[in-house]
């Protein structure tokens, strides 16, 4: 069962990537898991092909973006924002729907269209729904570099757009206001609370409000590779369920059911309140499902509920695929659930080395993406990683129980600020440190091709980190051994076809 979920979550996220071009990956994989295991079944066959075929079809039917003429060209704008607004460096970027645009010469003309617009800092705070009038510096999909144009596409709009001024015509309805609301007095607090970056960083790893950070520290995050701690990722989620599972423990089975109803509850409210971001989405289903099937008497497997979720969100949004936030956090979380063993109470020195592990991985994990994308990389950032662990898993409790208690007794702030910010400085110490140890590598050129080349060995290095690692050296081995030379010769030619068709998958930018 759980290898029937886990071939139909990652078929279906492989054919809303590539398309139908996925049909010979998983194939592929699935004739030398044939030849390895010698279990294969119709059945399992199947599956794969249906997963395949559901997500190659609905990404045939995502809608392409609807190009706005004279984009360029345009001013000002009005329209209505269409989305919850989502921190973004020093900014918040929201999408417009656009109704009509104002040119040079300031004649007004009709527009039909999504821009994805970076508000000003001392503007109005804008929130879904509400009708605006913006003065903007606009830039169509065909003007801006490929990887940010991608990005675009996969939130549908039509391109970007610096806000220089913005003023709200008409205030907008409904609850999901009251999340923004809710995340933007937080911040504020927590800013007001602890002073300077270690206040920006609290409001960071609480709300993913990481706008007052200052330009060296964020310099820091960058160098060492840590800057997900200032972003909401699926850490905050955990940590979330941690904190609750403490506070509302689900002791008998008459009350199972309030409590986790209470967490399944708070944890959409959360997601909601940070704007629905890929990383804290896919914890929030994979946490929903993982107490949901503790009801059926089971033990979820980790790394079915992730596939079944990732190939889910790949569904519902088949444009998300295609975000690196969603990219980062699948092949972290894979990378994590492989590779970090469950054990009870284990020994010290046994514990650390797990962890470190854990991080190798996932560092291993997400170097392919990281180069492809923003073409840089931190040698120093497994070091900064490890070192941040223990410091951060004091820092984000001591950041949520200040808000927990300060909002609804704003008067104890200040009293009890001083004990979030000891491990928020030390954070921050330690980047600055380390920021200078190593300087980041710059790979400016590196296409699909060298991208694929790096991913190949990183791919090994994580089967080797995985648990399971030992046990599929055995079984490739003694597979090779007991096979004829035909068969050898048709795992050899899968596995060749495989490499080949995701190599050439990439240098084609699927």
């Amino acid at each position: 069962m759980a290898a029937s979920g886990l071939l139909l979550g990652f078929g279906v996220l492989a054919g809303v990537m590539y398309g139908f071009w996925a049909f010979p990956i998983v194939l592929s994989v699935l004739a030398m898991i044939e030849m390895i295991q010698r279990r294969l079944t119709w059945r399992i066959v199947l599956v794969g092909i249906v997963g395949v075929g559901l997500g190659a079809t609905r990404t045939t039917l995502a809608p392409d973006p609807v190009a706005i003429g004279n984009l360029a060209e345009s001013r000002a704008a009005e329209g209505v924002v269409a989305s919850m607004p989502v921190t973004s460096g020093g900014s918040e970027r929201v999408i417009v729907r656009i109704d009509r645009m104002q040119d040079a010469g300031e004649m007004w003309h009709d527009g039909d269209g999504r821009v994805l617009a970076y508000m000003p800092s001392s503007g109005p705070d804008v929130n879904m729904g509400d009708r605006v009038f913006v003065v903007w510096e606009a830039t169509p999909l065909s003007e801006l570099a490929p990887g940010y144009a991608s990005y675009l596409s996969s939130l549908n709009v039509s391109g970007s757009a610096r806000v220089w001024y913005a003023r709200i015509d008409q205030r907008g309805a409904g609850w999901m206001r009251y999340l923004t609301a809710a995340r933007r007095a937080i911040s504020h607090r927590l800013q007001e609370a602890i002073p300077g970056d270690a206040g920006a960083l609290a409001a960071g790893i609480v709300t993913g409000d990481d706008s007052a950070l200052s330009d060296e520290a964020r310099l820091w995050f960058r160098q060492t590779g840590t800057t997900h701690v200032t972003a909401v990722s699926g850490q905050n989620v955990a940590l979330l369920v941690g904190f609750l599972a403490i506070w509302l423990p689900p002791r008998r089975r008459s009350t199972r059911w309030l409590a986790h109803g209470v967490m399944i509850s708070s944890i959409w409210l959360y997601v909601g309140m940070v704007g629905l971001e890929a990383p804290a989405l896919r914890a929030a289903i994979v946490a929903t499902l993982m107490m949901l099937g503790s009801w059926f008497g089971r033990r979820p497997d980790p790394v079915t509920i992730l596939a079944l979720t990732l190939g889910a969100m790949a569904l519902l949004d088949p444009g998300m695929t295609h975000q690196v936030g969603f990219l980062l956090s699948a092949a972290a979380s894979w990378a994590l659930c492989a590779a970090m063993p469950v054990r009870e109470r284990p020994p010290v020195l046994r514990g650390l080395a797990d962890v470190f592990s854990a991080v190798m991985a996932a560092n291993i994990a997400t170097l392919p993406i990281l180069l492809w994308t923003f073409g840089e990389w931190s040698p120093i950032s497994l070091l900064a990683n490890v070192l941040l662990g223990p410091v951060m898993t004091v820092a984000f409790p001591a950041s949520y129980l200040l808000v927990a208690i300060g909002i609804p007794l704003p008067g104890l702030l200040p009293w009890l600020a001083w004990i979030p910010a000891i491990p928020l400085d030390l954070s921050l110490a330690i980047v600055h440190r380390l920021s200078g140890v190593l300087p980041l590598l710059h790979m400016p050129v590196a296409g699909a091709s060298v991208v694929a080349l790096i991913s190949l060995p990183c791919f090994g290095a994580l089967l080797l980190l995985s648990q399971d690692g030992d046990r599929w050296r055995q079984r490739i081995s003694r597979g090779w051994r007991e096979s004829d030379v035909a068969v050898r010769q048709v795992l050899a030619g899968s596995l060749v076809a495989s490499v080949v068709a995701v190599a050439g998958l990439m240098f084609l930018g699927r």
